[in-house]
């Protein structure tokens, strides 16, 4: 509208009221009469204003003739169509055509009037390339899936159990975060399958994946919407990672390794590039200890402020043996060995309250990993912590 008032104000109040009358022809409640019969002479007059603007700017050295004619064709539009009139318009016309003489009344209709379409775009300038599909995908240094669904829905029985918080998936976040952050580190929480976890895997490759939670079975427990269970398959979980396959992944959660086995035969029958790592628990799993294995796992897996990565194997190895009892009150090992309740039938009552000094109910072990190493040609190796490892 600036424009508009600096153009037409040295050339003449007639000028001013023909673009008015212009303006008004164009309002969506204007007749459609009164627009078909208005806008063609409004049209010839705009370009009578066009010669004068021509005469005026070019003599005022404001503007090139170029450039004027885009300023011109900018304040009649670009396209300038006939719009519909509104519903209440269109009501009353109905009801006035049934009064005067009965029925509908049929009307031809109107061809728009289109001025010629002048490109928005500054001259001299090129649009950004549009991205193709074939565009690569970034590669990470790590990825963390990790969920803690509330409860779990029996699908046999329909009751709903609530399952124990995993008070240290914190911990296992802040301390990843501390080790990479920034750029190589994309953390997904409290994972709705499948939607949150193909966004993630579309955004970024990772190097080394680390899937935490709740196993159940041959499943890991994802989250629905409502924070419910949503158990997923290895098999699931290996198409997911179709065309997305990370060279470690760290199945950090109690009995994984039975999900490890599903998703092994998964991996197998899909095209691999490199050879393929899998770290998963073999026991049950001591919340603080699964983040501190973690932490310590990806701390030589990865490249980061402490150290550059070591080979997956010597990595695991060297983990490993950190929680030998030597050097820290943390301790790899099978807790089932000690537990009331495995060594206990069902029928028999523990023989006492909860003593954390007591073996039986505060294990001194904590939880064992292995590692299983799928190569290009399909076969496996298993590796044990730690004495299977070389030295």
């Amino acid at each position: 509208m600036k424009e508009l008032v600096r153009l037409v104000l040295p050339i003449g109040m007639v000028e001013v009221l023909i673009v008015g009358l212009f303006l008004f022809a164009t309002a969506a409640e204007c007749s459609a009469v009164i627009r078909v019969k208005l806008m063609p002479v409004l049209h010839v007059l705009a370009s009578l204003i066009t010669s004068k603007l021509r005469s005026f700017l070019t003599t005022s050295s404001k503007v090139d003739g170029n450039g004027m004619e885009d300023i011109v064709l900018r304040l009649l539009g670009s396209p300038i169509s006939l719009p519909c009139p509104s519903p209440r318009l269109a009501q009353e016309r109905h009801l006035t055509a049934r009064e005067a003489g009965g029925g509908e009344v049929m009307r031809a209709p109107v061809a728009p009037i289109i001025v010629p379409e002048v490109a928005c775009q500054p001259r001299n300038q090129t649009q950004p390339a549009a991205e193709t599909p074939d565009t690569p995908v970034p590669t990470i240094e790590a990825m963390l899936v990790t969920a803690s669904p509330s409860s779990w829905i029996d699908p046999i029985s329909g009751r709903r159990q609530k399952l124990r918080p995993l008070p240290s998936r914190e911990v296992e976040m802040r301390s990843l975060n501390r080790l990479l952050g920034g750029t190589e580190l994309h953390m997904v929480p409290a994972a709705v399958w499948p939607l949150d976890v193909h966004m993630a895997l579309q955004g970024a490759v990772p190097r080394v994946l680390v899937l935490s939670g709740h196993w159940h079975g041959s499943c890991w427990a994802a989250e629905n919407e409502q924070r419910e269970a949503r158990l997923v398959s290895g098999e699931e979980f290996g198409a997911m990672l179709a065309g997305r396959l990370p060279e470690v992944l760290v199945l950090n959660g109690c009995m994984s390794s039975q999900f490890a086995e599903t998703l092994l035969s998964q991996l197998r029958a899909t095209p691999r590039s490199h050879d393929v790592y899998l770290i998963s628990c073999t026991t049950k799993l001591h919340d603080k200890f699964a983040a501190q294995f973690c932490q310590s796992l990806c701390s030589l897996l990865t490249k980061n402020n402490s150290c550059e990565p070591l080979p997956v194997p010597e990595a695991f190895c060297v983990a490993c043996r950190q929680y030998d009892g030597q050097q820290g009150h943390m301790m790899m090992g099978d807790p089932a060995t000690y537990l009331h309740t495995e060594l206990l039938s069902p029928q028999v009552v523990p023989p006492h309250p909860y003593n954390p000094g007591c073996p039986g109910c505060n294990p001194p072990v904590h939880g064992s990993f292995q590692l299983v190493t799928l190569q290009k040609t399909g076969a496996a190796m298993i590796t044990q912590p730690p004495m299977f490892c070389e030295s």
